[in-house]
């Protein structure tokens, strides 16, 4: 129960934070991180897909009410959760003995914790900047905010889970 009400609080904490204040935040003109993943990266490893994809869904949803996107963070989310299980086991190799831990820094391994940071939030910035853009006369342009979108967004995602996280799951 209280890890349940953790991830609803980390969930809530986080669209609030880039609501207010990352969604005014640019880089470039062309870049702007999208913290909120997180709170779908961080969600248990064996939670069943049903819940995850509900997750993924509203919290997307609500993130495209505050922006005006109309669903792309919605599908952005859930493709990216869709994936996540095939990724963690096939492409990572995490293992089924990580039935229920959160992936982090601590529990997976800081490469392993890399690589899937990494690929999650280049999955969601690929499909949120190719339906933002949505021509492909401007793959370039695509390829490109994907590419600092993702690598803006991982670094922020890694201090913060060294900031939250790391210390805090050492002494466990």
């Amino acid at each position: 129960m209280l890890a349940n009400s953790m991830v609803v609080l980390r969930a809530i904490l986080l669209v609030v934070v880039q609501v207010i204040l990352f969604d005014r935040l640019t880089l470039f003109d062309i870049s702007r991180p999208f913290p909120y993943v997180l709170a779908l990266i961080l969600l248990p490893i064996r939670m069943p897909k049903w819940q995850g994809l509900i997750i993924a869904f509203v919290l997307g949803y609500v993130v495209d009410i505050f922006n005006y996107s109309y669903g792309i963070h919605a599908a952005a989310c859930v493709t990216m959760f869709f994936i996540r299980d095939f990724y963690l086991h096939t492409i990572l190799g995490v293992t089924e003995e990580s039935n229920g831990l959160e992936p982090h820094l601590g529990t997976i391994g800081p490469s392993t914790f890399l690589l899937y940071l990494t690929g999650m939030v280049f999955v969601h910035h690929l499909i949120v900047v190719s339906l933002d853009i949505m021509s492909w006369q401007r793959i370039i342009m695509i390829l490109i905010a994907t590419f600092v979108n993702t690598l803006f967004t991982t670094i922020l995602l890694i201090i913060i889970e060294i900031i939250f996280y790391y210390q805090r799951g050492k002494t466990r």
